[in-house]
């Protein structure tokens, strides 16, 4: 069964995807728009990377404090369907 878990948008910066493909990803599709133009992608993109960390950032924003205490958070396995995230549990 598929859950999904909506924690509100976040808005990223060219900037923001260039900083962190230069110091985490630098693959040519994430840095340079004439390589990312001839890329599956047709343009620059964020790095899935950056991606799973907003969506970290995002989870624990949204759960902090229910439990009271430390919390882990465990994730299943994810995958990308078409442009957006989304998390597959069994």
């Amino acid at each position: 069964m598929d859950h999904i878990l909506e924690f509100g948008a976040a808005e990223v910066s060219r900037e923001a995807v260039l900083a962190f493909a230069s110091q985490f990803d630098p693959q040519p599709f994430h840095l340079d728009d004439a390589a990312a133009s001839a890329s599956l992608f047709g343009r620059l993109s964020a790095s899935g990377w950056h991606t799973c960390a907003m969506a970290m950032r995002m989870m624990c924003d949204a759960w902090a404090g229910r439990a009271g205490t430390k919390q882990v958070i465990r994730l299943p396995a994810h995958r990308w369907r078409g442009e957006r995230p989304w998390l597959r549990r069994d």
